[in-house]
């Protein structure tokens, strides 16, 4: 699962750099890396609100250690107060066109992130659930054959 505790952080991180950069008079180029870990911490952060909907069966059965869906809520609702000051600022530093530019960022980062990552994170989980169920399956049928 994403870290949203760690995204988060990442995401605070990139907000204090491009507040930094706008109030530096850095053109957009020279903020757009900043802009990009945004918006890769943003993804993050709503990947792990959509897991955290819908927790895998064996977390549901032994109790997950990883974080409650009320943080990971609570992190995605501070990620949004981020995300309208970036835009605040954004949009008086460089006009709306900054902004759109930044929309078009978030979605190339958010596509291959769920290309990649993400994409990756849901194969581990299959695996998981499917050898974890194999286990179950296998003991079941080892206790009946002792019985």
């Amino acid at each position: 699962m994403i870290d949203p505790f760690t995204a988060f952080a990442a995401a605070q991180t990139a907000v204090s750099a491009i507040k930094k950069g706008i109030q530096l008079g850095k053109d957009i180029g020279g903020i757009s890396n900043d802009l990009a870990k945004f918006a890769g911490a943003i993804s993050d952060i709503n990947f792990a609100h959509k897991q955290s909907e819908d927790p895998p069966w064996y977390a549901v059965l032994f109790g997950g250690n990883g974080p409650s869906a009320m943080d990971i809520f609570a992190k995605k609702k501070q990620a949004e107060a981020l995300r309208a000051e970036i835009k605040q600022y954004i949009q008086f530093g460089y006009g709306q066109s900054a902004w759109d530019e930044l929309l078009h960022i978030e979605a190339e980062v958010r596509k291959e992130r769920q290309k990649t990552m993400y994409r990756k994170a849901e194969i581990k989980q299959t695996i998981i659930e499917w050898s974890l169920g194999i286990l179950v399956v296998v003991s079941g049928v080892g206790i009946l054959g002792v019985g």
